[in-house]
């Protein structure tokens, strides 16, 4: 495997690590939230789908910059002599 396809491999492995510790912190959040306010799920819920559209918009956001050229890491390894 070349460098720059097993960097790539990392990179997605990150954005799916990401989606998981985002959704699960926001449905904890919202579970403590519904046992303590007695409601049925609602914050729950609630914080399933802000954790996805929290993390949409970062995904989105970087695909953005990578395919700019104005990922950092990019920049970096272009100044290397």
């Amino acid at each position: 495997m070349k460098k720059s396809s097993h960097n790539r491999m990392w990179v997605f492995v990150g954005i799916g690590m990401e989606l998981v510790a985002i959704e699960l912190t926001l449905i904890f959040i919202g579970y403590q939230i519904d046992q303590k306010m007695a409601w049925p799920g609602l914050a729950l819920a609630c914080g399933a789908i802000l954790g996805l559209t929290i993390w949409l918009y970062h995904v989105i956001k970087l695909l953005r910059s990578y395919s700019e050229g104005t990922d950092s890491d990019e920049n970096e390894e272009s100044l290397e002599p």
